[in-house]
């Protein structure tokens, strides 16, 4: 396997996109994003409350479920913690 950078401190790891020290802690569903059922569904949720546009434009293209607080951060996969955004806005939150 390839050691890749932690996304947050750049140390060298094998386990992912993050190092120990930085690896989120686990919730209710697995922190891989769209790899499992439950994510599938809560991110559904969220396009759905959401009326399917972005939160900060009126934008129906190209969406992403967005992480008010970063799961690096400690934030969770839940309704409250999760937004609409299209992928301009998404990569504007990333800067």
């Amino acid at each position: 396997m390839a050691l890749k950078p932690c996304l947050r401190c750049g140390t060298l790891t094998r386990s992912g996109s993050y190092c120990a020290a930085h690896a989120p802690a686990q919730s209710s569903t697995a922190w891989r994003g769209g790899s499992t059922r439950a994510w599938r569904q809560l991110r559904e949720q969220v396009l759905q409350r959401d009326g399917r546009r972005c939160v900060r434009c009126p934008s129906t293209r190209q969406l992403e479920v967005h992480h008010v607080i970063s799961r690096a951060d400690g934030g969770r996969d839940e309704l409250t913690n999760l937004v609409t955004l299209c992928q301009r806005h998404h990569d504007e939150t990333q800067r």
